[in-house]
């Protein structure tokens, strides 16, 4: 008989002051209840529904991400090449939206059967039933010494986990004949997904799920914020064309991630309730403006307001009847060692500046997204066009327009996911660098000393976690793991 052992309140992953979800252990199952509620407690319209059972049940196993490990050697090119630099991120956002098949069963309700990719990777909820189903295996003594999971138990609750529905009764047949034949279209289809903040690719789950016991020692070390932070790493100053030196082994992981590791942050706004969705001008003018306004420049300020419908921006509903927008997605992956570092957001005008160089081979509604990217601190260019000033004369200004010359600092900002004070100066990377530390975003961006050039500047000689800040803070997996082991501890 399945053993429902005690509630979980998790923390929000979207906004501070949005209703988070309840979750339970599990111990070779237990009962769920259905919450997928797009909830109402956030006034700027955002809001967040985890990837539940009988969604994940229905959906399957997640998708790998199939990286490019030529990247590797082509890492200099990158450095040196905005354009070559846009061309890979690019790809990369194709492989990440590329559609995935679903199973066939989908397919009378929604007349089609297939998600983006990353919509089938794994949320927090998912690592959570995964290590809660193996964690209890382990003995007391394996326990006490956070003795890593035997690959084959992590097989087995990874397995589990793809079709737990079977373990929670109140899903009946007629209950799950009535869920699938709501699924009526594609946006009922996309909601299958849910609306979480966070998703890993399997190759990024695998490593945060062995890593388990590390993340745990990590927490418990209690190490500064700002341990390594203080001064910049010693040694002669690095070439921004050369790349920067390998990175040392993460103290809060086994090892740092694989190449086919992936992960996702998502911004999804509310739709169809009256509440516009704010949209920005990413023109060379209006980014002189923002970036030189204040010392502290953001994006707090929208530059227009838009309506666009499911043919322009990807759009799904929650069972609940809640549609939602995606206005951003935030992509990392570890094809270099100091991974890449892409970001898409939505435009009105999506064929101009930051979208100009898309590929006609990217349909729609993600032909109404536009895209930066950077793989390093300091930029390795010296043409501050990137490159584009004959074919794609507004994205060459645009690029113009945040380039501090060969050796200054990069820059990849999105309007809707980079918030608060300085973000809009920021590359993505520079405040990466500080994860595991237990370092939030808006402390790194506050304190300039410490964290000179809205935290830009390379300054740590070390990466706890590989540069993820799920293992500490956001979805922090080590208040899971260690909440786990003190379930369980005798």
């Amino acid at each position: 008989m399945p053993l429902l052992l005690a509630p979980l309140l998790l923390a929000p992953l979207l906004l501070a002051g949005c209703a988070g979800r309840d979750s339970v252990w599990l111990t070779g199952g237990g009962a769920e209840p259905e919450q997928r509620a797009g909830g109402d407690e956030c006034p700027l319209g955002q809001s967040q529904a985890a990837l539940s059972v009988i969604d994940r049940s229905l959906i399957g196993g997640p998708a790998g991400y199939v990286a490019d490990e030529s990247l590797a050697r082509r890492e200099r090119e990158l450095l040196t090449s905005q354009r070559a630099r846009r061309q890979v991120a690019w790809q990369i956002a194709q492989r990440v939206l590329a559609p995935v098949p679903l199973p066939a069963a989908l397919e009378a309700g929604a007349g089609q059967s297939q998600l983006p990719a990353w919509q089938t990777w794994h949320a927090r909820d998912d690592l959570t039933r995964i290590f809660r189903r193996a964690y209890p295996e382990l003995s007391a003594e394996q326990r006490a010494a956070r003795a890593a999971l035997p690959a084959a138990l992590l097989d087995a609750a990874w397995e589990w986990n793809d079709g737990a529905l079977a373990d929670f009764p109140e899903w009946t047949l007629e209950r799950q004949s009535a869920y699938r034949a709501a699924i009526d279209g594609a946006a009922a289809l996309a909601g299958l997904g849910g609306i979480y903040r966070v998703a890993y690719s399997p190759a990024a789950s695998r490593r945060l799920l062995d890593s388990y016991g590390a993340v745990l020692d990590c927490r418990d070390s209690a190490r500064s914020d700002a341990h390594g932070a203080a001064q910049p790493p010693a040694g002669p100053p690095v070439d921004a064309r050369c790349g920067l030196p390998p990175s040392p082994p993460p103290d809060c992981l086994t090892s740092a991630f694989s190449p086919s590791a992936s992960i996702v942050k998502a911004s999804w706004r509310r739709a169809g309730i009256g509440l516009p969705l704010p949209a920005y001008d990413t023109s060379a003018a209006s980014l002189e403006r923002r970036l030189t306004a204040s010392a502290q420049p953001s994006w707090e300020t929208p530059d227009l307001e838009a309506d666009p419908g499911p043919d322009e921006i990807y759009t799904l509903r929650l069972p609940n009847g809640n549609s939602f927008r995606l206005a951003a997605l935030h992509i990392m992956t570890k094809e270099l060692d100091h991974w890449i570092w892409s970001t898409l957001w939505w435009s009105p005008e999506p064929d101009s500046d930051f979208g100009a160089d898309r590929p006609a081979s990217l349909p729609a509604p993600w032909n109404h997204y536009k895209l930066c990217s950077a793989v390093a601190f300091d930029e390795g260019d010296d043409d501050p066009r990137g490159g584009f000033g004959e074919d794609h004369p507004t994205l060459a200004d645009a690029l113009e327009a945040t380039y501090e010359g060969l050796g200054g600092r990069t820059w990849c900002s999105n309007p809707y996911i980079e918030e608060g004070a300085g973000n809009a100066a920021s590359n993505c990377i520079g405040c990466h660098q500080h994860a595991g530390t237990g370092l939030r975003s808006e402390t790194i961006l506050a304190d300039a000393e410490l964290f000179p050039d809205h935290s830009r500047r390379l300054v740590r000689d070390d990466f706890p976690s590989d540069y993820v800040f799920a293992v500490s803070v956001g979805d922090d997996l080590a208040a899971m793991f260690r909440e786990t082991e003190q379930h369980y501890a005798p």
